[in-house]
C-alpha cells in the first residue's frame, strides 16, 4: 500500500534460484532459505511461496507479452516487508542463465517518497456563436501514464486520449465549436485519478476552502521568513534593539525542537545511557523560560538547534511555496470557468485497439450506491452522438465509429461492449459534480497491457489510431454544435467531497497529539479506488473528490504510515485507539470533512506463513 521495495545500503546478496512460474513443485529440492529467487511475472501469487521459505528477495523476470492482471494480482493491501523487484526481458535472460550455473547475485535499490507538484494544462477555446458562446464544453484526457514498476511506464496506448486532445485543438482552430471548449490535459491517473480530483474540486470546492488556504499558508510563509531573518544573525538568541519581543519567537522556536529531538532520542535509546543523557540534556533545555537562563553548554545545544533548524526552515519555504502555487492555480481556473455555463464534462479513454467508441457514465472508481447505479443518465446524450457517428460516416464512407450498448437500450447484436473490470474513469469523478459528466471510452478493449511496461509504440495499432484521428475530432464537433447537447445531458448527482487532516505525534509525557509528522502516507481506500496523499512539514494532508454517504455505501478508510528513509521499512502507523474509529473511517456527510490522525512510532515485524 505505502511500501516501495529497496534493499539496505549494502544491498541483497543470495543464490540466484529460478523457480519460474512459481508453482509448488518447482520449489521440490531447492534451497530457498536467504535465496534472490527468480519467478516469472506470469506466475499468479505464488510469491508468497518463497516469502514462506525465508527468501531473501522475488525477482520477476518480465517478457513481453506480460498482462496488466499478470501485474494487478501481486497488488497486496498491507506494506508487506518482503522485497520484489522486476527484471526487464534482456535482464531476465541474463539472469536465468546465471542462476542455470547455480550464481548468485546481488540487489542494490535505493527508492523514497517526496512530494512533486505536477500539472494540469488547459486550453480554451472561446464558442463562435453569439447564442452558445457562454455554454462550455470540458474535454479532458489524462496525458501520463502509470506502472508497477517505477521509471518502466511507456504507456504508448494510453496516450491515444492525449494525442486526440491535440488534434482536436488543431481541428476546432480551424473550425471554430459554437459553444466554447476547455480542453484539459490531467495528469495523476495512475493515482487515482488525481489531476482529475483536483481539477473538479477547483471547480466544485466552497470557496472559502480555498481563501482559507491561501491565507493561512501566506501567514506561514511569512513567519518562516522572519524566522529565518532571526535565527540567520551571528547571535540569534540576543534581543534585537528595537524589536524586543523577537528573542520570544527564536525562544519558542528552541523550545519546540528541543522537545523534538529529546522525543526522538529517548525512543531511540532503549537501553544506551549515552543517548538517554543527551536526550534529557535536550528536555532539560526545553524547561528553560528564556534564553538569559543558559549556561555555556545549554547555549551550544541551542545554537546547535537553530543551524538544523535554518536547514528545516530552508525546506519548509520551498514547500509553502508549492503549495501556494497550487492553490492559487486553482482559484485561476475556477475564476476562468466561472465565466461559462458547463453543460458537458467528458473524459477520454481511448485506445488504438478498437474503432468503436460508446459512452460510459460509471466506471469502478467508486462503491456507489444501489439507487445511483441504476439511474441510467446517457441515453439520450448516446443516441445523439449515434446520430452525429451515422451523418459523419456517410459524408466519409467509413463504418461509424459510434455503436450503443445494450444498457443504452441497443438490441443484442450491438458491436459495441463496455470494457469488463474495475477500469477507473474520469466520468466516476465528474458525476459526483453538479455538472454532467461522462466518458467516451474505446468499447471491446480490456486495455490489456496498459499501466504495465508493455505499452509500447510497437504494440499500436497505426490503422485503427489514424481512423479515430481523422474521425472523432468533427464527431466531437457535431456534438459539441448540437442544439440539443443541453437537453441530452442530465445533471450530475452531486456526492462530491473532499477531506482535510493532520497527522500529529503525541511527545513522550505529553497529553494531547502537538508534534506534526511530516512525510506521512495516507492511503485513502473507497471501494476499487485508492489515492495516497503525504503530510507536509505541518502534518497537515489533503485529499480531494471522494464520494460522500450520500452517493457512497462504503466510509473513506484512511491508513496512514511513516516509512524510514533508510530502510523503507514502515515506523510510525496510526494509534487507533487515541485516533478513534470515526476518525480513520469517514463516513462524510456534507462537503468537506476534517480529521486528525494520532501516529505512534514503532518497528515493523512481519509474519508470513500463519493460516
Amino acid at each position: 500500500m505505502a511500501m516501495m521495495s529497496q534493499t539496505p545500503p549494502e544491498g541483497l546478496e543470495g543464490p540466484l534460484v529460478d523457480v519460474g512460474d512459481g508453482a509448488l513443485a518447482r520449489f521440490d529440492g531447492r534451497s530457498i532459505q536467504n535465496a534472490l529467487v527468480l519467478m516469472d511475472v506470469a506466475s499468479g501469487d505464488n510469491w508468497w511461496l518463497a516469502a514462506q521459505m525465508g527468501a531473501k528477495a522475488v525477482i520477476f523476470l518480465g517478457a513481453q507479452d506480460d498482462t496488466r492482471d499478470q501485474f494487478r494480482i501481486k497488488n497486496i493491501p498491507t506494506p508487506l516487508d518482503f522485497p520484489r523487484f522486476y527484471a526487464p526481458p534482456e535482464t531476465a535472460a541474463l539472469l536465468r542463465q546465471a542462476a542455470a550455473r547455480n550464481d548468485s547475485g546481488r540487489v542494490l535499490v535505493r527508492s523514497h517518497w517526496e512530494h512533486r507538484l505536477a500539472e494540469n494544462i488547459y486550453g480554451l477555446i472561446p464558442g463562435s456563436s453569439p447564442e452558445r458562446a457562454k455554454e462550455l464544453v470540458i474535454i479532458e484526457a489524462s496525458y501520463d501514464a502509470a506502472s508497477p514498476v517505477l521509471g518502466l511506464a511507456p504507456g504508448a496506448d494510453q496516450a491515444v486520449s492525449a494525442s486526440m486532445l491535440l488534434h482536436m485543438a488543431e481541428f476546432f482552430k480551424a473550425h471554430p465549436p459554437a459553444r466554447s471548449v476547455l480542453l484539459v490535459a490531467v495528469s495523476g491517473h495512475g493515482q487515482g485519478l488525481l489531476g482529475t480530483r483536483h481539477f473538479l474540486w477547483a471547480l466544485e470546492g466552497p470557496r472559502r476552502v480555498f481563501r482559507v488556504a491561501q491565507r493561512e499558508l501566506t501567514n506561514r510563509q511569512n513567519q518562516v521568513q522572519e524566522l529565518q531573518r532571526l535565527l540567520s544573525r551571528p547571535d540569534p538568541l540576543r534581543p534585537e534593539a528595537d524589536q524586543p519581543l523577537s528573542q520570544g519567537v527564536v525562544w519558542a522556536y528552541v523550545v519546540e525542537r528541543a522537545k523534538d529531538e529529546a522525543d526522538r532520542l529517548s525512543r531511540e535509546a532503549r537501553d544506551d545511557r549515552v543517548t538517554m543523557s543527551r536526550a534529557l540534556q535536550y528536555r532539560r533545555l526545553s524547561w528553560k523560560e528564556s534564553a538569559e537562563e543558559l549556561n555555556a553548554q545549554e547555549q551550544a545545544l541551542a545554537m546547535e538547534l537553530i543551524q538544523w533548524g535554518l536547514k528545516d526552515l530552508e525546506a519548509e519555504s520551498k514547500e509553502l511555496r508549492a503549495r501556494l502555487k497550487a492553490v492559487k492555480s486553482g482559484m485561476a481556473v475556477r475564476s476562468l470557468v466561472e465565466d461559462y455555463d458547463r453543460v458537458l464534462h467528458l473524459a477520454l479513454s481511448l485506445s488504438s485497439q478498437s474503432g468503436i467508441l460508446t459512452l460510459s457514465e460509471w466506471g469502478g472508481t467508486f462503491p456507489l450506491r444501489e439507487q445511483v447505479y441504476r439511474m441510467v443518465r446517457d441515453v439520450a446524450l448516446s443516441d445523439l452522438f449515434r446520430r452525429a457517428a451515422e451523418t459523419l460516416a456517410q459524408e466519409t464512407g467509413e463504418p461509424p465509429i459510434f455503436e450503443e450498448t445494450e444498457r443504452h437500450g441497443a438490441d443484442s447484436g450491438s458491436r459495441a461492449v463496455e470494457s469488463s473490470g474495475p477500469l477507473c474513469l474520469g466520468c466516476d469523478i465528474g458525476a459526483l459534480s453538479t455538472c454532467p459528466s461522462f466518458s467516451l471510452i474505446s468499447a471491446n478493449n480490456r486495455r490489456t497491457y496498459w499501466e504495465t511496461p508493455n505499452d509500447t509504440i510497437a504494440r499500436l495499432n497505426a490503422t485503427l489510431l489514424e481512423s479515430l484521428q481523422r474521425t472523432v475530432p468533427p464527431l466531437m464537433a457535431t456534438v459539441i454544435d448540437h442544439p440539443a447537447l443541453r437537453q441530452s445531458c442530465r445533471i450530475g448527482i452531486e456526492g462530491l467531497a473532499s477531506v482535510e487532516g493532520r497527522a500529529m505525534f503525541i511527545r513522550q509525557g505529553e497529553l494531547f497529539p502537538d508534534k506534526p509528522a511530516p512525510g506521512t502516507i495516507v492511503c485513502a481506500l473507497q471501494g476499487n479506488s485508492m489515492v495516497r496523499a503525504m503530510t507536509f512539514r505541518d502534518g497537515s494532508f489533503f485529499i480531494p473528490a471522494v464520494a460522500n454517504k450520500r452517493v457512497a455505501y462504503q466510509k473513506l478508510i484512511l491508513e496512514p504510515y511513516g516509512v524510514d528513509p533508510e530502510s523503507g521499512k514502515i515506523r510510525w502507523v496510526a494509534d487507533k485507539v487515541q485516533t478513534s474509529k470515526d476518525n480513520y473511517r469517514l463516513n462524510i456527510k456534507g462537503r468537506l470533512a476534517n480529521t486528525t490522525l494520532v501516529m505512534f512510532p514503532c518497528r515493523q515485524t512481519d509474519v508470513v506463513g500463519i493460516v
